[in-house]
């Protein structure tokens, strides 16, 4: 996976779309320690690519936190990797920093490519294409 600084070439909302449309398989993940916005922008994505058609995993490092476990459901729910995974399409979601995906989460995941979507100013442009809107208040 292409997890490198400055990588990622800025893309438009159609070009995200070109990248998901191309991929089977994908792995949906956000930052550990997850938050609501992580949490969310995972399950909503995930939801929305699963009745897409595709075949989706949604992945943290770290376990839900229990006043978010609500959200999840019995065909949308973020799983823990306890073993490798992979997948045509890694989308990171709400994550500014390759640190925050969280080391033990990526030595498990393997994809040819990468898509980053996020709301961070200080988002370090990692993966091969990032989707950033800084003027959003969060990334879902």
């Amino acid at each position: 996976m292409k997890l490198t600084p400055n990588s990622a070439t800025p893309c438009s909302y159609a070009s995200a779309l070109e990248m998901i449309d191309a991929a089977d398989s994908i792995i949906v993940l956000a930052h550990y320690r997850p938050d609501g916005d992580a949490i969310g922008s995972c399950l909503a994505l995930s939801a929305s690519l699963q009745a897409y058609g595709k075949q989706v995993t949604c992945v943290n490092q770290d376990a839900v936190p229990a006043y978010l476990e609500f959200l999840q459901t019995d065909t949308c729910a973020v799983e823990s990797v306890t073993a490798p995974l992979e997948a045509d399409l890694v989308i990171a979601l709400d994550c500014a920093t390759i640190e925050r995906l969280g080391e033990e989460l990526l030595a498990q995941l393997s994809a040819p490519r990468v898509l980053t979507i996020d709301h961070h100013i200080t988002n370090e442009r990692y993966g091969d294409a990032l989707l950033l809107e800084t003027e959003s208040a969060a990334t879902g």
